[in-house]
């Protein structure tokens, strides 16, 4: 079903402009750091999944939120490549993942916390440093060896003020450009999502 702007616009009004910014913005106040990153990273793969049309789609989850990452700023994609984590997995071997979605996402999603050495920094007065992305990694000194090993940082702030550009971007895409590809995708997950009955 084509939606008019209009409609486009009282949904984001409504559900993204309105609770997702309100729930993250109360969260980042009391300092739930976790739960801020959480719910950010699934409301990346949630927006990525509304413009592609594969919102609740089974096995579409990485891909979603990798769709969504495309519209943040550039850096992104540079560290969504070059992540990487390496753990012993069920069979006892060393496996490694790589990228945002794997790491970040899946990580906290099923196993509380960010697969390999991280952390979760939240500024409660929700002010962004503007020299800095929502996911870095730097090197510290690990006590008491005194070794050198790669941290991985979820910035709360400045995840979820380059979360709001990207939303920014896919908005202008629907509303102002008319994009057709964003415009087919959004309304192919809202008649799914919107046709789903409880048995």
């Amino acid at each position: 079903m084509q939606r008019s702007k209009e409609e486009i616009i009282d949904y984001f009004q409504e559900f993204i402009f309105g609770f997702i910014y309100h729930d993250i913005e109360r969260c980042i106040e009391v300092q739930a750091n976790y739960a801020v990153a959480l719910a950010l990273l699934s409301y990346t793969e949630y927006i990525g999944g509304l413009i592609s049309g594969n919102l609740g789609e089974k096995k579409e989850s990485e891909n979603n939120f990798n769709r969504a990452l495309k519209h943040f700023p550039h850096k992104y994609q540079g560290i969504n490549k070059t992540l990487k984590a390496q753990y012993v997995g069920k069979n006892g071997k060393l496996k490694t993942d790589t990228g945002i979605y794997k790491l970040f996402r899946c990580g906290m999603v099923h196993e509380y916390f960010i697969k390999g050495l991280g952390t979760i920094i939240n500024n409660p007065d929700g002010q962004a440093a503007a020299h800095r992305i929502g996911i870095d990694v730097m090197e510290v000194k690990m006590w008491p060896t005194g070794l050198t090993e790669k941290l991985i940082i979820l910035y709360t702030n400045e995840y979820f003020r380059d979360f709001r550009l990207a939303v920014n971007n896919i908005y202008k895409k629907l509303i102002i450009d008319s994009d057709v590809k964003l415009l087919d995708g959004f309304n192919k997950s809202l008649d799914r999502i919107n046709a789903r009955k409880i048995l």
